[in-house]
């Protein structure tokens, strides 16, 4: 945070077990704000659960609206 580096906040309810931060796959499923469902590119970083969803894209500088921390 001192370097001001975003890092992510998930609501973990929202996020299957086993959490990794890793190279996606491809066929990964990312949640947009706007509803619309996207694929992230092959070895693009991402924060994803064993379902198969991506929950931030680019090191955290998109997150999914399917975890993202509500009121």
């Amino acid at each position: 945070m001192a370097a001001a580096v975003p890092v992510a906040v998930f609501d973990c309810h929202a996020i299957t077990a086993d959490f990794v931060v890793r190279p996606a796959a491809g066929d990964e499923d990312y949640l947009t704000f706007g509803g619309e469902h996207e694929t992230p590119d092959v070895d693009e970083i991402i924060y994803a659960d064993v379902a198969g969803h991506a929950h931030a894209r680019r090191w955290t500088n998109r997150q999914s609206a399917r975890s993202a921390t509500r009121p």
